[in-house]
């Protein structure tokens, strides 16, 4: 063995433990009903103001 090398005594049989476990999947996080609530009130929120906004706008062009 070269100087300054270092081989750890049981590097290879942690390598071959490894190999037989299974591959991770990919956890997808599942969407939860409070964000489609939150999402839809501010959305409706925004839609109104909007709306309220445009009308009073068509309202005084009207006058």
């Amino acid at each position: 063995m070269a100087a300054g090398t270092l081989k750890p005594a049981i590097a290879r049989a942690n390598c071959d433990v490894d190999a037989d476990l299974p591959r991770a999947l990919p956890v997808e996080p599942r969407p939860r009903v409070s964000d489609g609530v939150l999402t839809g009130l501010v959305l409706s929120e925004t839609a109104f103001l909007a709306y309220m906004k445009l009308r009073s706008r068509v309202n005084k062009v009207r006058s």
